[in-house]
Parts: structure tokens; C-alpha cells; sequence
């Protein structure tokens, strides 16, 4: 824990403090779960939920992760008109979001 917090004043100071916290919480609670089914071995009544709620917590980090590319899309398209340019803008971040290793 104390590496942890230690670790997120030097990312405030790096990435500004709205990325760095979005990051470092969800980070820490993945962390948090893990050390706790593994060292302490603690399961969960419901093991597909909890899978399911860290993988949900997991994408929110990683949308958190990557709000500058998904800005810098959406300045881009600034320049479509009305709900279809904000439709367009949607699937652009996605399919960058998702595909952007291929």
C-alpha cells in the first residue's frame, strides 16, 4: 500500500492528477482482489461476477488510460455536423480502443 501511494505522487507529477487517480485506484483495487484470492485466500461466493466486475473495472481504467486519444479523435472530427458526426466519433474511438494492436 504505502509503495502504492508513494508511486501516485510521482504520477500526478508526470500525468496530472484526473489521470493519475482514475489510474492508480483502479489499479490498486485489481491488486487489492488479487492478493487477496491468492495470498490470503479469500473466493469470491460468485467467482463469474467478480471476473465480470474486474474486467469491467479493468476496461474503465484502460478508457481512463487512453482519454487524450479519444479527445484528439474527437477535436478531429469536430468538423462533422450534428448526432451523426458524434456517432461516427464513437465508433472511431472504439474501433481504435479495441483494434489498436492489429
Amino acid at each position: 500500500f504505502v509503495l502504492g501511494v508513494s508511486a501516485s505522487f510521482l504520477a500526478v507529477d508526470l500525468i496530472g492528477m484526473a489521470l493519475a487517480q482514475g489510474v492508480w485506484a483502479g489499479s490498486a483495487t485489481v491488486v487489492s482482489y488479487v492478493w487477496g484470492t491468492i495470498i490470503f485466500g479469500d473466493h469470491p461466493q460468485h467467482p463469474w461476477w467478480s471476473v465480470f466486475g474486474l474486467s469491467l473495472l479493468i476496461a474503465g481504467v484502460v478508457g481512463i488510460a487512453y482519454c487524450d486519444v479519444i479527445a484528439h479523435r474527437q477535436q478531429q472530427t469536430q468538423s462533422l455536423d450534428g448526432c451523426m458526426g458524434r456517432v461516427i466519433h464513437v465508433v472511431r474511438a472504439l474501433r481504435h480502443l479495441l483494434f489498436r494492436s492489429c
